[in-house]
């Protein structure tokens, strides 16, 4: 069986654009699957924020009806996360929600915050090295530590997030955190046994 060279060319050309289509097809399937990895990322750092508040006791001296939870340069997906826990109850008090951004400048008062979360891929802004008592600072880190973070949330080796806690700077923030959660840190077994490998 004879192929014409035209019949060549249509077969040739009807295969460049069925691959063309694939790769455009691959190529956006990538991106909505990046966009939907960073929302279920998003949603799962708020989960353990959310946990977090359940399992902490705060002192006396903040008997409010709500809990104030500042977060402090959050981007477009961790707004759309965290929004879903405004108005949210958890031991019995409302969670409020504020937004820390560099054009606030730390306002309203980290006084008025019990718990502050400082979410990966945020913007930088500076806090004081001692937070004032009762609050308690949730951080996401990369690379290195922030001393004055009470539970730091880490990336492993597979990929999957887990978290530390840091015994002096929970001291200093004068709260007390669950024996349940504080079994699930990754330094657990320091924790109990007195050490602060922070």
């Amino acid at each position: 069986m004879e192929v014409s060279l035209s019949q060549l060319r249509t077969v040739l050309g009807s295969a460049v654009i069925f691959l063309k289509c694939s790769i455009i097809w691959m190529i956006s399937s990538l991106i909505v699957l990046s966009g939907n990895a960073w929302s279920s990322e998003a949603a799962l750092q708020v989960a353990f924020v959310y946990n977090f508040i359940k399992f902490i006791d705060w002192p006396a001296e903040t008997p409010s009806p709500s809990l104030r939870l500042c977060v402090v340069g959050a981007n477009k997906e961790m707004h759309e996360a965290l929004d879903q826990l405004n108005g949210k109850s958890a031991n019995k008090r409302e969670i409020e929600l504020v937004y820390l951004t560099a054009a606030t400048n730390a306002s309203p008062p980290l006084e008025s915050c019990q718990m502050i979360y400082r979410p990966s891929r945020s913007m930088v802004i500076a806090l004081p090295q001692q937070l004032p008592k009762g609050v308690v600072l949730v951080a996401h880190e990369q690379d290195q530590r922030d001393p004055s973070a009470s539970i730091i949330l880490i990336r492993n080796s597979e990929g999957r997030i887990e978290f530390e806690v840091n015994p002096t700077a929970i001291a200093q923030a004068g709260i007390k955190i669950s024996s349940q959660l504080l079994k699930l840190a990754k330094n657990a077994q320091a924790v109990q046994a007195g050490k602060n490998p922070l």
